[in-house]
């Protein structure tokens, strides 16, 4: 058990700290993508580390669920294009799918969502319940200082968070986040050039 805590304590640290510098560095540039790999390998390291995954799941829910999610937020991005605050978020955090190579932010995007699975809603999650890896990723994403993203990881951190809770697996959350993520890239990201 105090493995565990002191995996997760450190894993956290590392992860966030590695999170901020990825999000906050020009997009397209090569500390972009080294600092998100850099991440991704956190995450995954350290949730292997911290606990035993369930990879059990439902992969059909969980590409309903990123479907699902994604038309809600496909919705609210076109108010969000509205209110300056959120506009200027969003066209922040798009900018790297703009200015980088697609193909690759794709690649990044889907290795950090199967790692922050890995990570918080299975070690994290496993140890401290829903509620405090939910609260933890949010944090981790606050590092970023990108109201669009918080909010972002608060719904969907509470999403993933309930699917593994119902499925008692990773596969439905990590294929949400999947499907969410990529849908996001695909036809979020062209609102916000």
């Amino acid at each position: 058990m105090k493995l565990r805590r002191a995996a997760i304590a450190a894993t956290q640290t590392v992860g966030t700290a590695l999170l901020t510098r990825s999000l906050t560095a020009a997009p397209g540039s090569g500390r972009f993508y080294r600092a998100t790999y850099a991440t991704a390998a956190t995450w995954t390291v350290g949730g292997l580390v911290a606990g035993p995954q369930r990879s059990g799941g439902r992969a059909g829910e969980g590409l309903a669920v990123g479907a699902a999610a994604f038309g809600v937020f496909y919705g609210c991005a076109h108010v969000a294009r509205r209110i300056p605050v959120l506009r200027r978020a969003l066209t922040k955090a798009f900018a790297h799918v703009h200015v980088g190579r697609t193909p690759w932010v794709a690649a990044t995007t889907a290795a950090n969502g199967i790692a922050e699975e890995i990570y918080f809603r299975g070690a994290v999650q496993e140890l401290l319940g829903a509620k405090r890896g939910t609260a933890l990723y949010v944090a981790a994403v606050a590092g970023s200082r990108n109201p669009a993203l918080v909010l972002a990881a608060v719904i969907m951190g509470s999403v993933f968070a309930w699917q593994r809770e119902r499925g008692d697996g990773l596969l439905a959350p990590a294929t949400a986040h999947i499907a969410w993520s990529m849908l996001m890239l695909r036809y979020v990201a062209p609102l916000f050039k």
